[in-house]
Formats: C-alpha cells, structure tokens, sequence
C-alpha cells in the first residue's frame, strides 16, 4: 500500500535470506561506505520466491523453508521498503510504499528566449550536505547528475525523496543555474530555468624557446577566492576553503594553432594552469587574470618542453598487518641539470606522483636532468567515507607509525622523451 494507505496493484515483492543479505551487506558495503551503494543493493537484492500484488495490495511466498526472511516491495515510483525478521509462515504487516518526488522543468537562454539543448542537472540534499559541514566539496549531499539532450530544453528529475534540495542546472558557456525547493512526497515542482552569458578567458599557447603554438595543451581557469569571503569562511570555523563550484571553474584544449577559450564564467580573480606531458607552464604575471562580468580577458600561456618517466615497482605491501593498509608514492629528487627558479633557491627539487595497486606509474613534466628515485611507504587504516556522487566520494585515511622511505635508484631525464624506470623494495 502507498503511505495514505491505499493499495497498490502489481508491486513486486520477494523474500530474501537474511544470512544471505547480511554476507552481500559485508561483501559490497564495507566501514564508512556509500549509502547509494547499500539502497541499490536493496534495490536489487534477488529473493527465494518472487510474487506480484493483486488489486487489494495482497501477496503470498509461499514454501519457503524454516528460517528468517526480509521481505521486499518494490513498485515503479515508489521507494523500496522492507519488513525485516520474518519467520516463514509467518503473515507479514502491511508495507507502506512512500512515492518518489520530482522536477521537471525547461531550460532556455535568458537573452534569446532559445531553449538549451544539452545541459546536465544536479539535485543536492541540503540535509546530507550539512551533516558533512568539513567538507569542503560542492558535490556533497548529491543524489546524482542526469545529462539531458532535448530539442526543447526539457527535463524530468526523479526518484528523489521527500525533503530540501539546491537544483543545479549546467551548460557549457552559460552561468550555472542554481535553485532551492522543497519537496513533499510525491510531489513534482515546476522550474523555468533561464540561462545568463558569462565571462570568457580566450589565449594562445606557444613553445617558450621556438614561439610556436602547442596543440592539445589542457587549459584550466579556476577562480581564487576573494581574501574577505576566506576570512568569513574561516570566522565560521572552516578549515579547508571550498571547492570550486560549477561556473568558478572551466576546462578548454587548445587546438592546432594553440588557441583556447574558457567561458561560462563568473567575474573574479583567475588562476590559469596548463598541462601537457611533455611540456610544463611557465609561469608569471599572464597565469593570472581579473574577469568583469560578461567581460573577456586575453591571456597568452607559455611553456617548456620537459621529459616524462614511466615504469613498474615490484615488491609493494599491499598490507601491514592488523587490519592496516599500506599507501605508496613516488618521489624524484633532481640531482643535476636544468632547476626552477624556486629550486635553486633552496638548492633542492622534488616532484612526486602515486603508484597504482599493480605497481605501475607515469611522471610527467620532469625537467631534464639526473634524478633519484625513491618510494615512500606509509600504514594506514580507512577512515570516514564521504559519499560526493552517488556510488562515489572520498575516503579519509588516518596514517598509523612513521613513513618508511626505500632509494630505488636514478634516472636520465631527457626532454621530449619518455624513459623507462623499473625498480624493485625488498
């Protein structure tokens, strides 16, 4: 039946173990995991017996064996819910079904009145995102992102629970969207979403030594936050600022005349960085620009070419022992040839870059040169799990005793070239 009590007509309802579901619980949700990920395995949990409800919400599984049962229903527009600890043989208590809300709306350009063919749509729970207030991570309390692709500029988000939300609408080269409403359960709301221009960033990127343009340069403008929003943020008891949000930030590559255009953005302050493998940015007085609203600043991105390493490490802990994990991390000290500006300042430059689970590695933008390398090992246990995106998010690790540091050799760095590294921790 539906929460007002009225039945609902072919509900599926099935009967798992719950010896069973508590060994899927253990294999797929682990300490501190995603709560996404535990409402899908509901959602998806395979019973012994399956049956549909008939038109007074009715429903029988029967010869089931001795034991104790969840009892799931499920229904198109409806939230899964369970009743726990059946015995079999046992009649089961009405199970309330709560409708999913929605939004709908449409998209258009605020100027023109045209509707916005491709934008994606983000829902956050302002409940969740203020329970992980440490977070400095826009995403958080997100119930996930629908991309849409409609000639009119329509869209439907649903299967959200009753509660508050900030709706974020974006497309590239407009202003972000952003809205707050209030949902009850089943209830669908209504929004006309009208697109604002934003800033643009347009600039070229050439080789520093020939002048000539590089293509397929990564080009990012990220917008510094303004000393007295940080200072109120900090009044406020934050301890990280925040992530970027939607249209604070935008990625562009630069093509066979080295061009590239960021747009969609906010006035402010940017920071523009790019990155090639091959080359690194060289920075000064042009890495920084003011944006006006609606405005265009040029921008001209120098950068040298540099060298890359990739390879293997064998021999890598995966674990300590007592429950602990073990992380690793490469680290390249420059022990001859060509150094920043900043290394030679304080006669030493290192540059650092992860390994993956196999031992596998690639470090890029390494200026020429002779390096030592060494792997940099530390004992850890999982900490808290802060779900960003639905089945997504970050993992908070708490290192246990000291860092261990293994030298693993040393290698030629030569620029525009790739060198094969592989070494081994005893």
């Amino acid at each position: 039946m539906d929460s007002a009590g009225a039945p609902i007509a072919g509900a599926e309802v099935t009967a798992v173990s719950e010896d069973a579901e508590a060994g899927a619980k253990d294999g797929i949700q682990g300490p501190g995991g995603s709560s996404f990920v535990e409402r899908m395995r509901v959602r998806s949990s395979v019973g012994l017996l399956l049956a549909l409800t008939d038109e007074r919400g009715g429903f029988e599984l029967a010869n089931l064996s001795e034991g104790s049962y969840t009892v799931l229903a499920r229904a198109s527009g409806y939230e899964e819910a369970k009743r726990t600890g059946v015995r079999a043989g046992e009649e089961v208590k009405d199970i309330p079904l709560s409708r999913f809300s929605a939004v709908h709306g449409t998209v258009r350009e605020a100027s023109t009145g045209r509707p916005i063919p491709a934008f994606t749509v983000y829902a956050i729970n302002k409940a969740r995102r203020g329970a992980e207030k440490e977070s400095s991570d826009w995403r958080v309390g997100s119930e996930g992102d629908l991309k849409f692709v409609d000639p009119a500029g329509r869209f439907l988000f649903d299967g959200l629970r009753p509660g508050e939300y900030e709706v974020i609408v974006y497309a590239s080269s407009f202003l972000a969207h952003h809205e707050d409403v209030k949902l009850a359960a089943g209830e669908e709301v209504s929004l006309d979403v009208k697109f604002d221009q934003g800033a643009r960033i347009e600039g070229v990127v050439t080789d520093a030594e020939s002048g000539l343009p590089i293509e397929g340069v990564q080009v990012s403008g990220t917008r510094q936050i303004p000393q007295e929003e940080f200072d109120a943020m900090m009044k406020k008891g934050r301890v990280s600022p925040p992530m970027t949000p939607l249209s604070g930030s935008a990625e562009a590559t630069s093509g066979a005349d080295g061009a590239f255009v960021l747009d969609g953005l906010l006035p402010g302050e940017y920071a523009v960085w790019a990155w090639h493998p091959y080359f690194v940015l060289v920075y000064d007085n042009s890495n920084r620009t003011q944006l006006e609203a609606l405005g265009t600043a040029m921008v001209a991105l120098r950068m040298r070419l540099t060298g890359r390493v990739e390879g293997d490490v064998s021999g890598l802990r995966v674990a300590a022992g007592n429950g602990l994990l073990m992380g690793h991390r490469l680290v390249f000290e420059k022990l001859r040839g060509e150094k920043t500006p900043e290394a030679e300042k304080s006669q030493t430059e290192r540059w650092g870059t992860g390994l993956d689970p196999a031992g596998h590695f690639h470090a890029e933008n390494l200026r020429p040169g002779q390096f030592r390398i060494s792997v940099k090992s530390q004992a850890y246990r999982e900490g808290k799990f802060i779900e960003l995106t639905p089945g997504g998010g970050i993992g908070q690790r708490e290192s246990v005793g000291r860092e261990e540091t293994t030298a693993l050799g040393e290698v030629e760095v030569r620029a525009g070239e790739t060198t094969r590294f592989r070494g081994s921790v005893k």
